[in-house]
């Protein structure tokens, strides 16, 4: 299975370009490997940026597979940067079927150029969850202090990228 942390970091799009990537949409990379090159791509589901303070929170919900199919999972990833360590670790997702809690036993943290962190949280999503998140009509999520709702649209849009 792959380091899920490790490949965010390696591999996928840092959190400075999906600031800049719109809401509800999909990046695609394809990544060297040495069991084969392997395709990553984040759907942004949620983000806030302060400029003013230099803080970036990123939620991206990722699919990884092998260009032959041998190898397709689903994952939740959360990204911050910012001036101040939070030490993350956990990610809570409130749906209609209930409360889940996922755990990422490896979070990255590193210390950035000026001082700045950044954390960086990867979490796989379990067949039940994955179901579950394809049939909610009520999304939220929390890895810091409140928790963030995602509207509608941000749901319905998540649903189509899980099941294409």
């Amino acid at each position: 299975m792959l380091a899920i942390g490790t490949t965010l970091i390696t591999a996928c799009t840092t959190t400075e370009q999906l600031v800049m990537q719109d809401l509800y949409s999909v990046s695609i990379k394809t990544v060297a490997h040495i069991e084969g090159d392997f395709v990553v791509e984040r759907f942004l589901l949620y983000k806030r940026t302060d400029f003013g303070l230099g803080v970036n929170e990123i939620l991206t919900v990722d699919r990884f597979s092998f260009d032959d199919g041998r190898l397709r999972l689903h994952a939740i990833a959360v990204q911050y940067t910012g001036g101040h360590w939070r030490f993350m670790d956990t990610v809570r997702i409130r749906t209609d079927a209930g409360l889940f809690t996922l755990q990422d036993d490896q979070p990255t943290r590193e210390v950035q150029s000026g001082g700045w962190v950044e954390e960086i949280i990867g979490v796989v999503i379990s067949d039940d969850l994955y179901e579950t998140l394809v049939e909610t009509s009520e999304l939220h999520f929390q890895f810091y202090r409140e928790p963030i709702e995602i509207p509608a649209d941000g749901i319905e849009a998540l649903k189509r990228f899980l099941v294409e």
